[in-house]
């Protein structure tokens, strides 16, 4: 079972898309970033790391890696990286990759969730 960790800010467009990929699979935890203080309505337990992004991108990065740090256990991880910006989704990644983890990005597709 991998560990899901997604990007998610307030884009309603975005918020069903990432609902259904925590929803669809039995993850082994879950970790939403978001650069909005949101959450999203599931009945999942998820993890809720919330970011500054006022920060320059390398602090942005350290920030999140702190927060993620002890949260990852496994060494599958899944990404979805459908919502957020551009700087959030480079911090993100940047910081999963420096504490060693290798990802596989997934997303929600009309068969289910697929990796790309």
């Amino acid at each position: 079972m991998a560990i899901l960790i997604a990007s998610f800010s307030e884009d309603k467009k975005t918020e069903a898309h990432v609902k259904k990929v925590i929803e669809l699979e039995n993850w082994e935890k879950i970790i939403v970033v978001s650069e909005a203080q949101t959450k999203i309505d599931t009945k999942k337990t998820v993890d809720y790391i919330y970011v500054n992004m006022a920060k320059r991108l390398p602090e942005l990065s350290s920030d999140i890696m702190t927060k993620i740090r002890n949260k990852l256990n496994g060494i599958d991880v899944a990404v979805n990286i459908i919502s957020g910006s551009g700087k959030l989704h480079m911090a993100l990644l940047s910081a999963i990759l420096k504490l060693g983890y290798g990802i596989r990005f997934i997303v929600l597709t009309e068969h289910g969730i697929k990796e790309i």
